[in-house]
């Protein structure tokens, strides 16, 4: 998904907001509505940045997984992921949508 995300920002330097719903990155929150797969997380061009910072520390998808909410929501502050609510499965959609 860091790929898919950085060739959306790459692709559209004008663009500060990227949503991101089931695998897929789109350029408007109706688009990944209309998608229809999985939650919808957005993420924005410097959260990104943040979240690709070496000073965080990178996170695979089982380490993720493997959190409490709590060491979640704190991973989704340090990286500067922005959410709608912080519930365990939005703050998970987020953090994988900038995993390793």
């Amino acid at each position: 998904m860091k790929k898919k995300l950085k060739d959306f920002f790459d692709r559209y330097p004008n663009v500060d907001t990227a949503y991101v719903s089931g695998g897929g990155v789109f350029l408007t929150e109706s688009d990944a509505l209309a998608y229809g797969k999985g939650e919808v997380v957005k993420v924005t061009r410097n959260g990104f940045a943040r979240a690709n910072n070496p000073m965080a520390e990178p996170l695979t998808k089982e380490q993720i997984e493997n959190m409490s909410h709590d060491e979640m929501k704190a991973a989704v502050k340090e990286r500067g992921l922005k959410v709608d609510n912080v519930k365990k499965e939005t703050l998970l959609a987020a953090l994988l949508a900038v995993a390793e």
